[in-house]
């Protein structure tokens, strides 16, 4: 199962924000758990191809301003699955 991590802040923002350092921690923590399933290949990449490729898109992004639910949206756009 390919399943496809996507953490908002780290992949928009640079290391200088505040958040940075949080959502870095919180993906590398999903992915650790992610990879000792040993029927799970995580997927590396951007959001518009990953997403669409991949059997389980994973969000994680700040629910504020709309942009873990506009996330959302956009890979059930692109024919992907959440999970």
């Amino acid at each position: 199962m390919r399943v496809f991590l996507y953490e908002h802040i780290t992949a928009t923002c640079d290391a200088s924000d505040p958040l940075h350092v949080e959502g870095a921690a919180m993906r590398d923590c999903l992915r650790a758990d992610l990879d000792a399933i040993a029927e799970v290949q995580v997927m590396d990449g951007d959001l518009d191809s990953c997403a669409a490729e991949a059997d389980w898109t994973i969000l994680i992004a700040p629910e504020t301003g709309g942009i873990l639910a506009n996330l959302a949206d956009r890979v059930i756009a692109l024919g992907g699955r959440l999970l």
